[in-house]
């Protein structure tokens, strides 16, 4: 075999194992004759050529002897010590550009995700919309003299969120809700969230969401047919004339129009502000009674 880095120098290696004899010679230049016992299981022999350690080893597997020869990349060497030295500037080198690329083509990619997340979580640009159920029964009867506090659950992907919020005393909003149809722990708001972060939230009490809307279309209608329209001829279709009259009325006053239709038999004592006295005279409003007329000319001849 051959090494040598500055030149070429020649390595031979005998082994006797019979004799137990081992010959190592560098340029013809013997560098070991030593012995091997056959009960060893292995010889290292190690030495220098062009100042760069070589490493000789023998090892006995089974009847049979295998040999390998290895210059280690670095070892107590000058050579070795300097290519050490060298190969450490080289990769520290190669950190130092990396870095520098990185931080120049980075910079804006990391400043554009704090930006893009700082955005998300400010709820006054917008975000996610989605349904709040109520976890408690408020005590509405606080407002206005005192803040009163809504816990709430929604689903934000597969998580489920739970959260509170305080209503101010000053918010009508929930008031203006409340004296239409009375919240419960059933009762469905909506919530706007970060898509970044779901508990950065915030109730919409002002907002229903559809299935709220249609719980309380359900009632307004069901009450609807309970109600008995003294203007409504008897070859007038009941059901046509609910769902028109439902589909005019929330589309002219909103929440406020189901609510009143809710109540269309309810007694005073029980509701004073909406009840079947003040539907009666709801309906007798112009734009009421002209509603009503569409409604009453589309059900005629139309029976159930």
């Amino acid at each position: 075999m051959y090494a040598g880095r500055l030149k070429r120098h020649k390595i031979e290696l005998a082994h006797a194992p019979e004799a137990e004899k081992i010959f190592i010679r560098l340029n013809g230049i013997p560098l070991y004759e030593t012995t091997m016992q056959n009960t060893e299981n292995s010889k290292t022999f190690q030495f220098f050529v062009d100042d760069e350690l070589c490493i000789i080893t023998i090892e006995k597997k089974g009847n049979q002897y295998a040999y390998r020869f290895t210059t280690p990349e670095y070892s107590t060497s000058r050579l070795a010590r300097l290519r050490k030295w060298k190969d450490r500037l080289l990769l520290a080198g190669i950190a130092a550009v990396f870095a520098l690329v990185l931080g120049g083509l980075g910079a804006p990619f990391i400043y554009n995700y704090f930006h893009t997340r700082q955005l998300n979580n400010n709820l006054s640009l917008g975000g996610m919309i989605t349904p709040a159920y109520l976890t408690q029964t408020p005590n509405i009867d606080a407002l206005p003299n005192q803040s009163i506090t809504l816990h709430y659950k929604f689903r934000a992907g597969l998580r489920t969120i739970t959260s509170k919020t305080e209503i101010p005393a000053a918010d009508s909003s929930l008031l203006a809700l409340n004296s239409l149809f009375p919240i419960t722990r059933n009762t469905v708001l909506e919530v706007l969230y970060s898509g970044t972060d779901p508990h950065v939230n915030r109730l919409l009490t002002g907002n229903l969401p559809q299935k709220q809307t249609e719980t309380y279309r359900q009632q307004a209608r069901k009450a609807c047919m309970q109600h008995s329209f003294t203007n409504l001829p008897v070859t007038a279709g009941k059901t046509l004339f609910c769902d028109c009259l439902l589909t005019y009325l929330y589309t002219h006053y909103q929440l406020q129009g189901l609510a009143r239709l809710c109540h269309a038999n309810t007694p005073e004592t029980e509701n004073k502000l909406l009840n079947a006295a003040t539907f009666g005279a709801f309906m007798q409003q112009d734009l009421p009674q002209e509603i009503t007329n569409i409604c009453t000319r589309n059900a005629t001849g139309s029976k159930e």
